[in-house]
């Protein structure tokens, strides 16, 4: 769950039942407010995708956005240059189905961040978009997206 910035969340609690059995009061209520504010905003740059990571340093080789299926098409890279630091959301989604949802903290100290997408169990990975999302404070501040062709072929722009 994303908290939004300006509300105020509540909650109680209730101490487990021990020793006789009877039940105990519910504490007064505690109250929080998210600010997202006050958050320095992490600046992230486009998202480049392919199926090669950049050995060399940050980035992807032959960068796409579009892949052929094919048997062994299991999982695609992905890169993004970063300005600031803080935690940040990776949402997944493989059409309009959410498929994964991760947290990060993105070092202040680096200024890209790269990993891999596996892209299910299914075996070629299933035609059709995928996009990442990556939120800080609740708010969307990049998205790229791909596409797995039905039709086996070569990776393209």
């Amino acid at each position: 769950m994303l908290f939004r910035s300006g509300r105020d969340y509540y909650w109680r609690v209730r101490p487990r039942v021990q020793g006789d059995g009877a039940p105990t009061d519910w504490t007064p209520a505690a109250r929080f407010r998210v600010d997202t504010a006050t958050i320095a905003p992490v600046r992230v740059r486009p998202i480049q995708f392919g199926l090669v990571a950049d050995a060399g340093g940050c980035g992807v080789l032959d960068p796409a956005t579009t892949f052929p299926t094919s048997p062994t098409l299991t999982a695609v890279s992905y890169s993004y240059a970063y300005q600031g630091g803080g935690r940040v959301v990776h949402r997944w989604l493989a059409g309009d189905r959410e498929v994964d949802y991760a947290a990060f903290d993105l070092p202040a100290d680096r200024d890209c961040w790269d990993a891999r997408f596996r892209l299910g169990s299914d075996l070629p990975a299933r035609p059709g978009d995928y996009t990442l999302q990556v939120w800080q404070g609740g708010r969307l501040v990049q998205s790229g997206a791909f596409n797995v062709a039905a039709e086996i072929g070569r990776a393209h722009v």
